[in-house]
């Protein structure tokens, strides 16, 4: 009743508050990112809510891209083999079956989900690709990492600083323990490097927010979190609204 409530330990979308913060921020996008797309149900919905905003996909398993791939024709998107991280460079992907969305760079630990091969996938950073791609604003960043969440941000830091960045939806849970990552350290670093942007637990149907890091917030439990940029988005009684609209 509690995760239900929370939204936590829920992977669908249509009520685990996903589908409720895309119905509210993506209409107002332009640039929108999914990095981890997996086979495309986070972009497919985008997509179906704003046909004229170009989304960018990253997924670095090429089984999984080219099922993504498949999905995506004909609609306004930029597909990209490869991940997002801090630095570029090829990493090893732990894979427990093909386009299962547990696969990640981490080797999970203890969890009945260990890896039954690995294979060998490019990673990029936002900064390097937003910087080739001449892109100068990203008006939403998902990011579905499997425990990567950080070195995502961590590759974002230019984007980060100068406020380029709307808002950013982040997944949070057990894989952060392979990674010897807390929440913590995200609510640091997105801090150090702008402090206009507001962190938020997404429930079902609002964002709470959460003026300051609490230990008690390291449950390691699967949820979603939200960074606002302030002068982007006002926070209204948990709904968000544009201060400025595309």
């Amino acid at each position: 009743m509690v995760d239900r409530y929370r939204g936590d330990n829920n992977f669908e979308m249509s009520d685990n508050g996903e589908e409720w913060l895309l119905q509210r921020a993506i209409p107002h996008a332009t640039i929108v990112f999914d990095v981890g797309a997996n086979q495309g149900d986070w972009t497919m919905a985008a997509a179906r809510l704003n046909p004229t905003a170009t989304l960018h996909c990253f997924e670095p398993s090429p089984t999984t891209f080219a099922s993504l791939s498949a999905r995506c024709a004909g609609l306004k998107v930029v597909l990209n083999n490869r991940g997002c991280g801090e630095v570029s460079g090829e990493r090893s992907l732990f894979i427990d079956f093909d386009g299962s969305g547990a696969n990640s760079l981490y080797d999970r630990v203890g969890t009945g989900n260990s890896a039954k091969k690995q294979e060998a996938v490019s990673i990029t950073t936002v900064d390097e690709y937003c910087s080739a791609a001449q892109i100068g604003q990203v008006d939403f960043l998902k990011i579905d990492v499997e425990g990567h969440e950080l070195a995502v941000l961590r590759g974002a830091r230019r984007l980060l600083t100068e406020g380029r960045v709307g808002m950013v939806q982040f997944e949070y849970g057990g894989t952060y323990i392979d990674a010897r990552t807390l929440l913590k350290d995200i609510c640091e670093y997105v801090r150090s490097a702008n402090d206009s942007y507001e962190l938020y637990k997404l429930f079902p149907r609002h964002l709470q927010a959460i003026p300051e890091y609490r230990a008690s917030l390291e449950t390691f439990q699967y949820s979603n979190w939200a960074l606002v940029y302030r002068p982007r988005w006002e926070v209204r009684e948990g709904v968000p609204l544009p201060r400025v609209s595309k």
